[in-house]
């Protein structure tokens, strides 16, 4: 079967993997990073020598994550992304190959929430061991730095999901996959369960907030 898309598509098509990219790592590389550099500049007290080890490790740590993302989504996006460039050449893909692309794109944000997820812990966790290791930080500064692992690890994890989403739902308006094939994936979330994860993180993420502001004063009143 030759699937025919409009020019407009073509467009989008080609750059899907820039895209996709700049859609979800885009978000922590220009919003997500910064934010958490200035939280840290300004809530967690460190000295300056420990400010200048935690600069140099963010740097490092940034070009070093960066590079392995880059590798890790054009690896995901391969199948999509051949499947693509050979529909824009009026190629007729064969069955397998439509069923191994659409497989793959259905399954992305749930392969990119989970990449998302250990990276996050990997990168921070490149930052933290270092910092407890030759910056001499105080307990507090330590429990801070682990809470907030824990709170944007799950955090992220739920906004790449989404993000990567909303990016699919634009990708099939482009009648690009004109069927619904089978893909053998067994984990799907309905809408409410969508929202009910949505909720939770929401609620939780005020008491993470909270109790990180407040634990330094209790850790320095024991």
């Amino acid at each position: 079967m030759i699937i025919s898309v409009s020019e407009k598509s073509r467009s989008g098509l080609r750059r899907f993997t820039t895209e996709f990219i700049l859609r979800t790592e885009g978000v922590s590389y220009f919003y997500i990073v910064p934010l958490l550099f200035f939280y840290v500049w300004a809530n967690l007290n460190l000295t300056a020598d420990q400010f200048g080890l935690f600069i140099k490790l963010t740097i490092a740590n940034v070009i070093f994550l960066a590079l392995v993302t880059n590798i890790s989504n054009m690896l995901l996006t391969r199948p999509v992304d051949s499947f693509f460039k050979k529909v824009m050449r009026g190629a007729e893909p064969t069955d397998e190959e439509y069923n191994r692309a659409f497989k793959r794109f259905t399954a992305l944000p749930y392969l990119h929430a989970f990449h998302s997820f250990y990276r996050w812990i990997l990168g921070l966790s490149l930052i933290i061991v270092p910092m407890m290791a030759w910056g001499n930080i105080s307990r507090a500064q330590t429990f801070n730095m682990w809470l907030i692992l824990v709170i944007i690890a799950p955090f992220t994890s739920i906004m790449y999901f989404f993000l990567t989403e909303l990016y699919m739902k634009k990708i099939m308006k482009t009648g690009v996959f004109p069927r619904w094939a089978e893909t053998g994936n067994k984990l799907r979330l309905s809408l409410f369960q969508k929202f009910t994860v949505s909720i939770v993180i929401i609620t939780l993420l005020p008491f993470a907030i909270f109790l990180d502001h407040n634990k330094p004063v209790l850790l320095v009143k024991s």
